[in-house]
């Protein structure tokens, strides 16, 4: 059994102990317990992204996060946690839409989820009374959604090429390549993979 598998078996044992600290109104063991598993699964994804799978590390990040949003105890505390888990999260997810490089499927999916976790990471901050993480926070999910958007834009204009191709429509491919060609998305440098 590896680490990261010893790290999940943990943290799932915490987490069956918060559910059953919540379910006996004891909400302040249950907050601990989630803590723990929070940090359990914190240290699986320092060794998942010591091993280059910035995927699951970003999954065990938003675990972690939303281990820490379970319970109402020590609110700045907790929100501080949590803020911190699903900035990092988004930082691997767009750190992973980066690495699909022309798989824009696969970059507009995680650009998407990076966008999940830097809005729930500015609400975490703007909820712990850090205005000024949550505008950081803020922005990066419009980054991480303008990244998605182009993602997506970029994947139909490919599907469509694919299309115009297949059935050698001479007519369909000028279009593409028009729509292409006066595509936002297509022109930005920012976007060239």
């Amino acid at each position: 059994m590896g680490k990261v598998d010893s790290e999940h078996r943990i943290a799932r044992d915490w987490e069956q102990k918060g559910e059953n600290a919540l379910a006996d109104h004891n909400d302040q063991k249950a907050a601990d317990d989630f803590e723990n598993a929070a940090d359990a699964l914190l240290r699986s994804a320092d060794a998942l992204y010591t091993k280059r799978d910035v995927k699951g590390s970003a999954h065990d990040l938003e675990a972690a996060g939303a281990d820490m949003l379970k319970t109402n105890i020590d609110h700045r505390h907790r929100d501080a946690k949590a803020r911190g888990c699903y900035g990092a999260a988004g930082d691997e997810r767009m750190e992973a839409g980066k690495a699909a490089g022309r798989n824009h499927n696969e970059a507009a999916k995680q650009y998407g989820k990076a966008q999940e976790d830097f809005t729930k990471a500015k609400d975490a901050a703007r909820n712990a009374g850090d205005t000024k993480n949550a505008d950081k926070y803020g922005k990066q999910a419009d980054d991480a959604g303008t990244k998605a958007y182009h993602a997506r834009h970029l994947q139909f204009l490919h599907v469509l090429n694919g299309i115009a191709v297949r059935h050698d429509e001479k007519r369909t491919v000028q279009k593409a390549a028009e729509v292409r060609d006066a595509s936002p998305a297509y022109n930005d440098p920012r976007n060239k993979l």
